[in-house]
């Protein structure tokens, strides 16, 4: 039982990462191309 737990807790952390490095991905993404329209 309580393997499980921390098998699911490593997965949220994991997936909460994974989140995060796609939020900075997308706002850098933005950045670059609201950068590429004002030109």
């Amino acid at each position: 039982m309580f393997s499980l737990f921390f098998a699911m807790r490593g997965d949220l952390m994991a997936l909460s990462r994974v989140a995060s490095l796609l939020a900075e991905a997308t706002k850098r993404t933005r950045m670059q191309l609201s950068m590429n329209w004002q030109t």
